[in-house]
C-alpha cells in the first residue's frame, strides 16, 4: 500500500510559486551586486585617504632620508598633491574608476621617491656584500698561486676577459 498525501494551504500565506521565487532571486542578486559595488567604492575611497596620510607621514618621519633623494620642488609637489587630493575627496563623484585613477595619480610620483629612498638605504649593504665577495675571490686567487701551479701568472693577471677566449671563440 502507498500513502497518498494531498497538499492544501489554509490562510492568506501561500507558498512561493516558481515565478515569484525567480523574481525574488533576481532581486537578491541585484542587491548583492549593489553591495559589492558599494564595498569596492568604499575600499577605493579608503585607499586614497590612507595613501594621503601615508605620504604626509613619510615626508615628516623620513624627512632627512627623503631629502637626500628628492629636490625641495619634488617634496613640495608631493605635499601639494596630498592637499589637492584631500580637497578633491569632498567633491568627488562616487565612481570606482575615478577613485582608482586618483590613487594612481597620487601614488606614482610618491612611489618613485620612496623607491629611491629604499635604494639609498640598501646601497651600503649591497656595497658591503660585494666587497666581501670580491675579498673572497682575491683570497681564492692567492690560494691558487700555490695550489694550482698549472695556472700561469699571466693567466691570473689577465682574468677571464684578457688573453683568453671564451666558449665558441
Amino acid at each position: 500500500r502507498t500513502l497518498k498525501v494531498a497538499k492544501y494551504h489554509v490562510g492568506p500565506i501561500q507558498p512561493y510559486s516558481a515565478e515569484i521565487m525567480a523574481e525574488s532571486q533576481a532581486k537578491l542578486d541585484t542587491l548583492a551586486e549593489a553591495d559589492k559595488a558599494r564595498l569596492l567604492l568604499e575600499e577605493a575611497k579608503n585607499k586614497v585617504e590612507s595613501y594621503i596620510y601615508h605620504i604626509r607621514n613619510k615626508l615628516i618621519d623620513d624627512e632627512e632620508e627623503i631629502g637626500k633623494v628628492t629636490s625641495e620642488e619634488q617634496r613640495e609637489a608631493l605635499r601639494q598633491s596630498t592637499e589637492d587630493a584631500e580637497e578633491w575627496m569632498w567633491d568627488a563623484e562616487d565612481d570606482l574608476k575615478t577613485w582608482e585613477d586618483k590613487y594612481t595619480e597620487l601614488s606614482e610620483p610618491a612611489e618613485k621617491a620612496f623607491f629611491r629612498m629604499a635604494e639609498l638605504a640598501a646601497r651600503p649593504k649591497a656595497i658591503e656584500a660585494l666587497t666581501t665577495k670580491l675579498g673572497k675571490i682575491e683570497d681564492l686567487m692567492k690560494k691558487w698561486e700555490t695550489s694550482m701551479e698549472h695556472i700561469t701568472e699571466e693567466e691570473r693577471q689577465g682574468g677571464p676577459d684578457k688573453g683568453q677566449e671564451g666558449p665558441g671563440g
